[in-house]
């Protein structure tokens, strides 16, 4: 049987307390100023970059479409000349 210590000092800050944390009123939270360092700069870039990358996942998935319509375009063709050439052959018995 394995047997865990734990150390005394951290029993009693793991002990969960009965009374709740002091809330805020949600007006407050809504109508609190912002911090002075955040500026809208990061979030314009992160955005422009994210639209950025979803163009770019977009113009991926055209290409990749188009490959997918040439292939099946191939691949009928293929099929279409391989049913001539075994009717042909099926014919000629």
């Amino acid at each position: 049987m394995i047997s865990i210590r734990i150390p005394s000092a951290q029993v009693a800050s793991t002990s969960t307390s009965t009374t709740a944390p002091a809330s805020r009123p949600f007006s407050e939270l809504i109508h609190q100023p912002a911090p002075a360092d955040s500026s809208p700069a990061p979030f314009n870039a992160d955005l422009i970059q994210s639209q950025n990358d979803a163009y770019a996942l977009l113009k991926i998935q055209i290409a990749m479409q188009k490959e997918n319509q040439l292939f099946t375009m191939i691949s009928n063709i293929l099929k279409t000349r391989h049913e001539t050439a075994k009717s042909i052959i099926a014919n000629i018995r």
